[in-house]
């Protein structure tokens, strides 16, 4: 029991009074950036410096500012799928679905048993 005359929530929740969905709400609302003004989205991002991205895929021309991600990237379009699972023929293009796979169709079995058939360069 709180102390007498203070309330046990400090901060009452709003009650809901219409059926509004979570992404309704979210859209409705105003994004605020900081404490002086509000914007939306978009308009934070156009303000912001930009990142300087020097990786450029051969394929489709897309801009990534680091090497790793294009590497994957490039890998939609090339399909290649060096990690491979070694209880099945499962392959994957990156390390993390591949690991994935093992805990849901291999359940208890180690992570060891993902592996990758290229070296990979780490320059």
């Amino acid at each position: 029991m709180p102390p007498q005359g203070t309330s046990h929530h400090l901060h009452p929740l709003p009650h809901h009074t219409t059926t509004t969905t979570h992404l309704e709400y979210n859209q409705q609302k105003p994004q605020v950036i900081d404490h002086t003004t509000t914007t939306t989205h978009l308009q934070y991002n156009q303000q912001k410096p930009q990142t300087i991205r020097r990786y450029q895929c051969p394929f489709c021309g897309i801009s990534m500012s680091h090497r790793n991600n294009m590497r994957k990237h490039i890998r939609t379009h090339t399909g290649e799928k060096p990690y491979y699972c070694r209880l099945c023929d499962y392959r994957a293009p990156r390390k993390d679905m591949a690991e994935k796979h093992v805990v849901i169709k291999h359940p208890g079995q180690e992570m060891s048993n993902v592996a990758c058939d290229r070296i990979l360069l780490h320059n």
